[in-house]
């Protein structure tokens, strides 16, 4: 009986393989936990430097491109819409819905100066309909504010050059567009204020705020506090059976394998035996299966790819069926050692879960869902799935 905690502590041995585990990951988590917290703060001051930007009066476009550092500034634009030049950046969410955002060539008159002007988000549920939008003909008095994306955004393959208008693309180079269309340009995109020229402009300052990095953090200390916590050893096959009544084994490598020996087994053990079913391929030593009783689920079979397939063809055996019907009796004491050699059956599976759900027909303690997917595209499986929301049905 193991209910000491003396004799526990005298039977702890630290196994090295564990040991090295844990001074591999100890410094990982407690590296990233300092990451985390690193990338919070870098993240609170571009928040900060966006209030405080965000807060001053727009300056001209005619100061852009003499700026060093001109992330967040507000700019006071006055000129015309490019609207045969449009792009729909793909891939872009919402509250959970999918859309894009509209970028349109914008020329201010003040500075003669070309500029990329992301006039707001756009629903798109059905992609085999084109997003629809309109663009302003007459002259527009609008604010913007400028955005300077931290990095490259990632793309599986790079967007298809000189597609059609309005074109479609997943990330944005507004330098090539500017070389593509022979314009002298504005070297990033402006996001435009709320207004009558715009759609949906509740952007947001960083996709991951400080805070979350902040949990992250915390996570990665605490779980590096739990492995400390972790007393690790390296425990024998024999250590992890002892004194238990039921066993389990259940392998998938297609092999002998013989992780139960015949010293590990107790009277009064039951083997559940699951891993093996294929010619070759078994879990336990010889002598275990000669010494218990075996119970089968169909004799025929498991002969063939059970653990039974060791001994002889006329190695007596208990059918399970004759057990549930009474015809044979199960385990005739307790220092008997018992071995379901189960290969498993779809018509024993099948049996089952007519049972269950033949009970569950009468009691409401169930729901129906809907498992196979019948999508109008079969390439357009996100579109299916947003369709399928009830506001998107509605």
């Amino acid at each position: 009986m193991r209910s000491s905690i003396a004799s526990a502590m005298q039977r702890f041995r630290p196994g090295i393989a564990p040991t090295l585990v844990v001074l591999v990951l100890l410094p990982l988590m407690v590296g990233l936990g300092f990451w985390q917290l690193s990338r919070g703060h870098e993240k609170q001051l571009l928040v900060d430097r966006y209030a405080e930007r965000r807060a001053a009066e727009p300056v001209s476009s005619a100061q852009l491109n003499d700026m060093a550092d001109p992330a967040f500034r507000r700019v006071h634009l006055r000129g015309q819409l490019d609207g045969e030049h449009s792009v729909l950046l793909d891939n872009r969410m919402r509250d959970g819905k999918a859309g894009v955002e509209l970028l349109q060539p914008f020329h201010d008159q003040a500075s003669g100066l070309w500029l990329l002007l992301n006039r707001g988000w756009l629903p798109w549920p059905d992609r085999r309909i084109a997003p629809a939008f309109t663009t302003p003909e007459q002259t527009l008095n609008l604010d913007a504010w400028v955005y300077v994306a931290p990095g490259e955004t990632f793309q599986l393959h790079a967007d298809p050059a000189a597609a059609q208008w309005p074109r479609l693309l997943t990330a944005l180079h507004p330098q090539a567009l500017w070389a593509e269309l022979e314009r002298r340009g504005f070297a990033f995109e402006l996001r435009a204020e709320a207004g009558p020229a715009t759609y949906e402009t509740q952007w947001p300052v960083v996709a991951m705020g400080p805070e979350k990095h902040l949990g992250y953090a915390v996570q990665w200390f605490a779980m590096a506090l739990a492995l400390l916590g972790v007393r690790p050893r390296w425990d024998t096959g024999s250590e992890r059976v002892s004194g238990v009544e039921i066993i389990t084994t259940c392998r998938a490598d297609k092999q002998y394998a013989t992780i139960l020996t015949d010293n590990m087994i107790g009277a009064g053990v039951h083997i559940n035996a699951i891993g093996g079913d294929c010619p070759g391929k078994t879990e336990l030593h010889k002598d275990i299966v000669a010494r218990a009783s075996m119970f089968l689920e169909y004799p025929a079979q498991t002969r063939i790819e059970g653990e039974i397939q060791k001994l002889p063809q006329d190695h007596a055996v208990t059918e399970l069926w004759q057990v549930m019907t009474g015809a044979a009796q199960g385990r005739r004491d307790s220092a008997e050692i018992t071995l379901f050699d189960s290969v498993g059956f779809a018509i024993e599976d099948f049996s089952a879960l007519r049972y269950v759900h033949g009970l569950l027909a009468e009691a409401p303690f169930y729901q129906t869902l809907d498992m196979l997917a019948d999508p109008d595209d079969p390439r357009d499986l996100f579109g299916m799935v947003a369709r399928a929301r009830p506001e998107v049905a509605a």
